[in-house]
């Protein structure tokens, strides 16, 4: 008789340690600065495999990694701001960090942990922390890479206008491509940016931009909430039922010349 054994994850815990592996690292989300120069950051997403992190104005989160505070209802698209350095900042919007918030993204060794995917799907949503429909219009934008060098200055250009300041001065010279950015319009209103990124080509980090795009209301502060999946993209399921009739070609192939092939003398 066969017998059966089913692990459960604290067997699997037990038989790493006793291989001398390591169980996988947990992911996690934190309010954190990986590093004391350059971007501010406020909060750090930390993937060591895929699936979805949250972090939410006011709202411990766990493990003692600390509260997120809020952000200006204007910090992400301000058509407010006045600045005599820079002609043009009174006549279009104006991506200004004075008073967002930045959040790090650090992809980790998801690849490791899902070595068969080909591709990951990855969503970013911010919207209203409140428990009913606030003030809260959100926006956010995403590069790949982080800053951790040099002095932190306060303007971006959030992705939806021409930066008023020639190309290549801004100060976020670590940060490469522009992965993209969404908005809202309205209070209530929540914005999501999706990608499918292949897994050989996923950057190390992200860095996120992120705060209110009001330009109607007073300055004011706002709750909200950052969400960031990462979700394994599986081999589509024609590609596995096309290996498997290859399998089930080749055994019965092998089945019909055992079959047939005459016994030796």
């Amino acid at each position: 008789m066969k017998k059966i054994f089913k692990f459960n994850r604290i067997s699997l815990s037990l038989s790493l340690g006793l291989l001398g592996l390591s169980p996988l690292a947990q992911a996690h989300v934190e309010v954190s600065d990986p590093s004391a120069d350059g971007i501010n950051y406020h909060l750090s997403y930390m993937f060591h495999h895929d699936g979805t992190l949250t972090a939410q104005s006011g709202v411990p989160l766990p493990n003692n990694h600390g509260t997120p505070g809020t952000v200006k209802s204007g910090a992400w698209s301000n058509q407010t701001v006045k600045d005599p350095n820079h002609p043009g900042y009174n006549t279009q919007s104006a991506g200004w960090g004075h008073a967002s918030k930045w959040a790090f993204v650090d992809f980790g060794d998801i690849n490791g942990a899902n070595a068969s995917s080909p591709s990951y799907k990855i969503t970013v949503t911010l919207e209203d922390a409140d428990a009913s429909p606030g003030t809260f219009v959100p926006g956010f934008t995403i590069w790949e890479g982080a800053d951790h060098d040099d002095g932190h200055s306060h303007w971006y250009p959030n992705g939806t206008e021409t930066p008023p300041i020639a190309a290549g001065t801004w100060w976020a010279e670590d940060l490469t491509a522009n992965i993209g950015h969404a908005s809202g319009n309205a209070a209530g209103d929540v914005a999501t940016f999706t990608t499918v990124v292949n897994a050989s080509a996923l950057a190390d980090s992200w860095t996120i931009a992120f705060g209110g795009n009001d330009t109607v209301s007073a300055p004011h502060n706002d709750n909200f909430k950052l969400s960031v999946s990462v979700q394994a993209v599986p081999i589509p399921g024609a590609v596995w039922l096309f290996g498997s009739a290859i399998g089930i070609g080749l055994l019965v192939s092998r089945r019909r010349r055992q079959q047939w092939m005459p016994f030796a003398a």
